[in-house]
């Protein structure tokens, strides 16, 4: 199928790391999955807009420093409501020390070591966005 009749769907997530380098992971409602912290793009938003929006609105954090030379980018294609979809997803590396606030698209967070992380990331390409990052920490 051509991207013409694909739906795209820009999106900017992060890898969140604590004092203690551990790596935030969030539980999502309806996907019933351990993920990123992540979101879409709305029109007109840069990728540090919706870095920081979307953070904020799914952690609660306000207050992070992006780490210099870390950006991945995955992409991953689906089908909803009888239309094909491609999801692009630039993650970034940050560090924070404030505590999470979940929103009410998740039911729970984690601050997994790395390795417990990767158990718990149910796609190959997650993990492979922590394998990436795992330098830069």
């Amino acid at each position: 199928m051509s991207d013409a009749r694909m739906r795209l769907l820009p999106a900017v997530g992060a890898v969140v790391v604590n004092a203690q380098r551990q790596i935030l992971l969030v539980h999502k409602k309806w996907t019933n999955a351990w993920e990123f912290p992540r979101g879409k793009t709305r029109p007109g938003e840069t990728d540090e807009e919706t870095l920081v929006r979307e953070i904020a609105e799914e952690t609660g954090i306000t207050h992070f420093n992006r780490a210099p030379g870390f950006a991945e980018t995955i992409r991953f294609d689906y089908t909803r409501d009888g239309v094909r979809c491609r999801k692009t997803v630039r993650f970034f590396l940050i560090r924070t020390t404030e505590d999470v606030r979940l929103s009410n698209e998740h039911t729970e967070y984690r601050w997994c070591t790395i390795d417990d992380a990767r158990k718990l990331l149910p796609h190959a390409n997650e993990v492979e966005v922590l394998t990436r990052v795992t330098p830069h920490l």
